[in-house]
């Protein structure tokens, strides 16, 4: 009977959990009327593609990696599809293209984070109060709240792979093996679907498989390989459930199965060179050319940037120490040894092989498919840290404490929680809202232009494109990486005719931005704040 009680008892706390991780987020979400950024304004305007019936396909460039030579272009050539056809289906439940419906889902996934670190520490044998705390610190995440509401990858990434590691933890039987194989399988295919370097969790998938089967004495050899063989296809099986139609996609686009460009990364002396046009300048000689100063010292670079990720971000500052305590109380688990090797390895893989990706976003995203496995260990790093304490004081109130210090550091994170996303979203009481302020500018921009008779089908070079055409409808392309020449030659090529410069634009073009000097080819029309608007007439559109 304690039994059962105990169970309804942690379906109750779990569905509180539920219901206060999408409060918290929607609470969020209040404060954030567009998705706020590059990133999540392109999976936006991307799953808004989708829901109007255009398919994979972009009507902006945000890079040139993949040598594109129209617009609308193949979309998610570098970025992968999960949170675009995420938005795509809550505007098809909402029945509308607007934000909120594109986010709604986001919201909802947000509600199953607390409950998977809650369900994880209870894997790792917890008590109730531990599994509670697991949950709450994953409510108040400091610098990721401002993220999870809105229509990018954090979320899908941070549940998928709290799911995956709650399926590492569960060890069936030797015949409900196989649904954990297949399971595997179609988890690590969203996890590839939502992110890049999510192919890598195949990884810990193919030696375990191999490693339980191997160390079986009672098949004889031959039988061992045959069922390692069976189990690798039940995973692959899974897999291709989630990955094959991608697949498919990118065979039928390009004759390949990964998209083309994105390999280019490798070669990148400086980020900005992320968005060169053209892009076959990106080579092994050229990077290699460079010195070995510098590749070392950009590494060396990323490696500071992603231990400070480490410390303010995923550990929250004062959390990360008992987190590494419960790691390391926790090792024996198999999702503690899985989740911490694939927390090296992708940050060896964004500092050593992407370490402008790393130290520019890529590990502070990538990072968020181990986060839930953080938060469930923490518990059991601050109970290990009392403990010792206790032993050494002669402490005999040792629960109490233990309950004092998990509030506090409870308190403490959702002050700092409170204090980051005023920071990054709100700014000011005035209603100015930073996380609105880029997409009112182009608003802005959009209307002066409107005004002065430019026609909806004319493009313009920007800073952000996709959230210029989020607000717009207008085609856009990024302004390249490069001098007046290149910006020159990459709007004729796709026929821009307006270039919108901002106070954060390369270098190169300082002189077109500072001087407001006319060309045969520049044109100044006005100015809006610190950004300046020019007409581009390409020699081939002069009459």
């Amino acid at each position: 009977m304690s039994g059962r009680i105990a169970d309804r008892i942690s379906w109750v706390i779990c569905f509180c959990l539920f219901l206060a991780g999408v409060g918290t987020a929607s609470l969020a979400a209040h404060f954030e009327s567009v998705p706020g950024y590059m990133d999540a304004d392109y999976y936006y305007v991307t799953g808004r593609e989708l829901f109007r019936g255009n398919g994979f396909s972009e009507p902006f460039l945000w890079n040139y990696l993949s040598s594109p030579n129209r617009l609308p272009a193949v979309s998610h050539t570098y970025w992968m599809p999960l949170s675009s056809l995420i938005v795509a289906a809550g505007m098809l439940l909402g029945g509308n293209e607007n934000f909120p419906n594109g986010r709604m889902i986001f919201i909802l996934l947000t509600g199953l984070i607390p409950v998977l670190s809650y369900c994880l520490a209870h894997q790792f044998g917890l008590g109730q109060r531990d599994r509670l705390f697991a949950g709450l610190f994953s409510i108040v995440p400091g610098f990721y709240l401002a993220y999870l509401p809105t229509t990018e990858t954090f979320t899908p990434n941070m549940v998928l792979g709290g799911v995956f590691l709650l399926l590492v933890g569960w060890k069936p039987g030797v015949q409900r093996r196989w649904i954990r194989y297949g399971l595997w399988g179609v988890i690590v295919g969203g996890m590839h679907l939502t992110r890049t370097e999510g192919v890598l969790w195949i990884l810990p998938c193919l030696f375990i498989i191999v490693w339980e089967h191997a160390k079986e004495d009672m098949l004889p050899p031959k039988m061992r390989i045959a069922y390692i063989i069976l189990a690798i296809s039940v995973f692959s099986l899974g897999y291709l459930l989630v990955m094959g139609g991608w697949y498919y996609r990118n065979w039928a686009e390009f004759g390949r199965i990964f998209p083309p460009g994105g390999e280019k990364t490798l070669w990148l002396t400086v980020y900005e060179q992320t968005f060169l046009f053209p892009a076959n300048s990106l080579t092994f000689s050229n990077w290699w050319n460079s010195g070995l100063g510098p590749i070392l010292g950009n590494r060396w670079r990323a490696l500071i940037t992603n231990l400070q990720t480490i410390l303010a971000v995923q550990g929250q500052i004062v959390l990360l120490p008992f987190m590494f305590v419960g790691l390391w109380q926790q090792l024996r688990c198999r999702q503690v040894r899985v989740g911490t090797g694939m927390w090296l390895i992708v940050l060896g893989l964004m500092t050593l092989v992407f370490p402008f990706a790393g130290e520019n976003g890529g590990f502070f995203h990538a990072g968020s498919a181990i986060q839930i496995l953080l938060w469930a260990v923490a518990p059991v790093g601050v109970s290990f840290v009392v403990d010792r304490l206790a032993w050494q004081f002669s402490w005999k109130k040792t629960n109490q404490f233990l309950l004092f210090l998990l509030v506090i550091l409870l308190i403490t994170c959702t002050l700092l929680t409170v204090y980051l996303f005023n920071r990054r979203v709100i700014g000011s009481v005035s209603g100015d809202r930073l996380w609105d302020r880029s997409a009112r500018h182009y608003q802005e921009i959009e209307s002066i232009l409107v005004e002065r008779g430019v026609k909806p089908g004319e493009r313009v070079m920007v800073n952000n494109p996709p959230g210029y055409i989020m607000v717009s409808n207008r085609q856009s392309l990024v302004i390249p990486y490069g001098d007046e020449r290149m910006l020159l030659s990459a709007a004729c090529q796709f026929q821009a005719v307006y270039l919108i410069l901002e106070a954060t634009n390369p270098s190169q073009l300082g002189n077109l931005y500072h001087q407001e000097y006319n060309t045969s080819t520049f044109i100044f029309q006005f100015g809006l704040g610190t950004t300046k608007v020019y007409a581009i007439q390409c020699p081939e559109m002069e009459k």
